[in-house]
């Protein structure tokens, strides 16, 4: 397997994948993020034909986004799902975590396609992405699923320090969380992310 590690607030992410990558496959966005340090947490990413749907029937649904995740339970195991939005919501890739998110096996596929082929369905028949694509954005979902077990929390929100005062816009993207941020410039104030920020 390849990895790499990533330290975020503290917490070192050993993250391992089954397919030939390059550090320029790696989004940049975590560059600032890479160490050499060993890993506290560690999460494996497993490229599958198919997908372990069966564990869903045994596993007791606790959290449901309504959007693009849930969470089950099943025999002290958390399993997480993950999914594309529309009107038939399609699901991407699962992860089976131990109980506090200290280890886990992410199951990806990188071609999906649905039954449906009738035209009003044609826009979610086929989502296909290169392997390092999938695995780079599944990374920061995740990070933010491992934070809450190390009393933390990722907020999708802009940061700024006003000298003993702290400050987070969240909002979703094209919200404006990159313009407030620019709004603060000059101003003696530090901008600590204007994307994602720990909190703990």
């Amino acid at each position: 397997m390849r990895s790499i590690r990533i330290k975020i607030a503290n917490i070192v992410f050993g993250v391992n994948t089954d397919f030939e990558f390059e550090l320029s496959d790696i989004d940049k966005t975590y560059y600032p993020f890479l160490t050499r340090q060993d890993s506290t947490i560690s999460i494996d990413f497993i490229y599958h034909k198919k997908l372990p749907f069966s564990i869903l029937k045994k596993a007791e649904l606790v959290f449901d986004s309504q959007a693009y995740w849930q969470l089950y339970c099943f025999k002290g195991e958390n399993i997480i799902v993950w999914m594309t939005t529309g009107k038939i919501p399609i699901i991407t890739h699962i992860g089976r975590f131990n109980r506090n998110f200290t280890t886990g096996k992410v199951y990806l596929r990188y071609r999906y396609r649905h039954l449906d082929k009738s035209p009003r369905y044609r826009h979610v028949i086929r989502i296909s992405k290169k392997p390092h694509e999938l695995f780079y954005q599944n990374i920061l979902g995740v990070i933010m699923l491992n934070l809450p077990a190390k009393d933390m929390i990722m907020f999708h929100a802009a940061g700024i320090k006003d000298k003993k005062n702290g400050y987070l816009f969240p909002g979703y993207s094209g919200d404006g969380k990159s313009t407030m941020s620019n709004c603060w410039r000059g101003n003696d104030c530090t901008i600590l992310s204007d994307e994602y920020i720990v909190v703990k």
